[in-house]
Parts: structure tokens; C-alpha cells; sequence
């Protein structure tokens, strides 16, 4: 027994000491429907426990185009994996942006991220239809008007500028623990993206410093009559949630 355990011990140490590789220096361009495949010209380095491998991927579900970048750090992460992601949606009848962004660094295996994009991205990019159900749930082409949205008590409100908004953000965080529900008539500061347009911001990250902090950020703006109620909110998040399906 004690001959098994010293075995297993071993084991273990040679894992976590051993070296890892990475991709690195890659960077290249992907069409929807083309095969994953890491272009000859990108090399791989080797590295100690400290070793982390690096993807950003961004996926264009306008243009059908996906971007890619390789790398290494010898700098550990928070934990094992750490995981960032943005949708970025805006809909216009003129304009119209569909993006996602990736961000994953891993310790756990050689090759990890460059392993884990080429999983992710096949999901997302066959769940480019959630998103336009989130579209569908938020925006109407035919109105210019909305007359009625939800206030921070979830009462009914007037709105005359056209549109409601809604935000929501939870953190798995000491320092900042409780989460935020807010709901109005859309007031378009001047950091929005959306432009004074309709449109979904999502940002989740998990892993990154201090430890153990996850965020999950919601906010999106949208043109239909109570759009910005608890029952929407939740099928929106829902909607993320399935479009994330095998996310870390």
C-alpha cells in the first residue's frame, strides 16, 4: 500500500514540474465552414510549470470571419484556466454588428488553449442562431417608438425617447459581492457602443485576479414595448447561457 502511494506521489510531481508547450507567434484568419488548422509557419515553445498558453479569438458572424491569436507567458494565471469573453450585438436597419470576443489561458496540458478554441469556436459558431433570437427578443425593424419600459422598482414608465435598457451584473467577489439589477427608459451616455442604437453587451470573465473573482456583466438595449422586464432579462440570460454551452 504505502509502495502505491509513493508511486501515485511521483506521479503527481512529475505532471505538475514537467514542461509544457505551447503555440506561439501564430496568428491567422479562419472563414465559417473552413476546417480548423494552425498554418505551418507558427512554432511551438516549451516552457516550466509556469509556462501558459494563450488564445484571443474574435468571430465575425457578419462578415462569417474568424481571428485567431497563439501565445505564451511564463507567468501563471489566477487558477488553472482563465476565461474572458465579450458579445458584442448591434442592430440597425443601417448597421448591423455581430462579434464575439475569447480570451482563454491555461496551465493544465500541452497546447491547451490552441486545443480549447478549436472545441469552442465549432460551438459557437453553430450557435450563431441564439444570438439572433436574442436580436428577435430585442429589436423591431418596424419600430421607431417604444412607449413603455420598466423603472428601477420594475414599475411601468413612459419613454419617449424610443427605447428601454436593462443591466445586470453578478460577482463571485468579497470585495464586492452583491449583485446589481437596474431597468429605465435608455439614456445613451456617451461610453455606449450601442450609439443610440438597440443592441447586447455581455461581458464574462472567470479567473483572473485578485483570485476568485468571477463577473458576469449584462446590459442591452432594445426598441419593443417592455422589453426590459424580469421575463426578458431572464430568457436573455438564458439565451447567453445556451449560446455558451461548453464554456469553461
Amino acid at each position: 500500500m504505502l509502495k502505491e502511494i509513493f508511486l501515485l506521489l511521483l506521479v503527481i510531481v512529475v505532471v505538475v514540474n514537467g514542461d509544457r508547450q505551447c503555440t506561439v507567434k501564430c496568428q491567422f484568419s479562419l472563414a465559417f465552414g473552413e476546417p480548423f488548422q494552425v498554418p505551418k509557419n507558427c512554432t511551438t515553445e516549451t516552457g516550466d510549470n509556469t509556462f501558459t498558453c494563450f488564445v484571443t479569438a474574435y468571430i465575425d458572424y457578419i462578415q462569417k470571419q474568424i481571428e485567431i491569436q497563439l501565445n505564451a507567458e511564463n507567468e501563471s494565471p489566477a487558477s488553472n484556466e482563465t476565461y474572458g469573453q465579450e458579445i458584442m450585438l448591434r442592430f440597425d436597419q443601417s448597421d448591423e454588428l455581430m462579434k464575439t470576443g475569447v480570451i482563454y489561458g491555461c496551465t493544465i496540458s500541452n497546447d491547451c488553449a490552441k486545443n480549447y478554441i478549436e472545441k469552442q469556436l465549432r460551438i459557437l459558431v453553430d450557435h450563431e442562431g441564439i444570438l439572433h433570437t436574442i436580436k428577435d427578443k430585442l429589436y423591431n425593424p418596424g419600430s421607431s417608438n417604444v412607449q413603455q419600459c420598466n423603472d428601477l422598482q420594475n414599475n411601468t414608465i413612459a419613454c419617449g425617447n424610443g427605447q428601454c435598457r436593462a443591466e445586470l451584473g453578478t460577482f463571485n467577489n468579497p470585495e464586492d459581492p452583491v449583485p446589481f439589477y437596474r431597468t429605465y427608459c435608455n439614456y445613451s451616455p456617451p461610453e455606449d457602443p450601442f450609439q443610440n442604437k438597440t443592441g447586447l453587451f455581455d461581458i464574462t470573465a472567470r479567473g483572473y485576479p485578485p483570485p476568485g473573482v468571477d463577473m458576469h456583466d449584462l446590459y442591452y438595449v432594445c426598441n419593443q414595448n417592455l422589453c426590459n422586464n424580469q421575463e426578458t432579462i431572464n430568457l436573455i440570460q438564458k439565451l447567453i447561457n445556451d449560446y455558451n454551452l461548453n464554456e469553461v
